[in-house]
């Protein structure tokens, strides 16, 4: 397919497609796309994902601000080192997959893995890479859907979930719109 090397997560499932899970990461991805590429549209616009709500992409734009250079600083180092190839650009998306697989689940930890591979999709996209949006998104959905299973499962329901990353980003976006209030006042 398209000379890539075969990974599972490289062709969605139909059930993938349709699920909440990658209608969120469609959102996400498109999101940051949008920040550098206006043009840049997906068949699942941020918008058709309810869970991809204000305050989310509040949040995220945040840590996109925060820690954009950074990851494009990684990126730059990395392809350095390694021919810019299809191949190396898939390796180093799972890289960062399997990076935050062993950590334990935190909300502004997977807030900073969807910024992150969002970011690397962003650098790939700029340097040709007309795939990297949607391995992005596969890699998103390919994190989220099988924590379905496991995430919370003593405590609350799976699709509770997601209100639960919504109140965090709206704690934290009310904590942020203070912390500046005050900032600008003294």
């Amino acid at each position: 397919m398209n000379g890539l090397p075969q990974h599972p997560f490289l062709v969605a499932p139909i059930e993938a497609i349709n699920s909440r899970e990658y209608k969120f990461a469609s959102g996400v991805v498109t999101y940051v796309m949008n920040k550098r590429f206006q043009d840049y549209t997906h068949p699942l616009p941020s918008s058709s994902s309810d869970f991809f709500t204000h305050d989310i992409r509040m949040v995220l734009g945040g840590y996109y601000r925060r820690h954009k250079e950074e990851h494009i600083t990684s990126y730059n180092e990395w392809f350095a080192v390694f021919e810019k190839s299809r191949a190396n650009y898939n390796r180093f998306m799972l890289r960062v997959k399997n990076a935050y697989w062993v950590l334990p689940y935190r909300h502004h930890l997977l807030l900073q893995f969807l910024t992150e591979i969002s970011v690397y999709a962003l650098c790939m996209y700029g340097d040709g890479y007309l795939e990297a949006p949607e391995i992005a998104m596969l890699i998103i959905f390919d994190c989220l859907w099988p924590s379905r299973f496991f995430w919370f499962v003593d405590t609350i329901p799976f699709n509770q979930h997601w209100k639960h990353l919504e109140q965090y980003c709206k704690n934290t976006g009310r904590h942020n719109r203070e912390n500046q209030l005050w900032r600008a006042n003294t």
